[in-house]
């Protein structure tokens, strides 16, 4: 859901800004747990 402003520059300025923050926050959220899996399927196979 979003709320698009119109006609005001700062509203629209602060939702864009908003939403950059939430996709930056889910684009490190998902190489965080890339980096996990990484590491833990290199351990897998060094013991191996």
């Amino acid at each position: 859901m979003s709320l698009k402003a119109k006609g005001d520059p700062i509203a629209n300025l602060y939702e864009d800004i908003a939403a950059e923050e939430k996709a930056r926050t889910i684009y490190q959220w998902i190489i965080d747990l890339s980096r996990k899996q990484i590491r833990v399927n290199y351990r897998f196979l060094c013991i191996q």
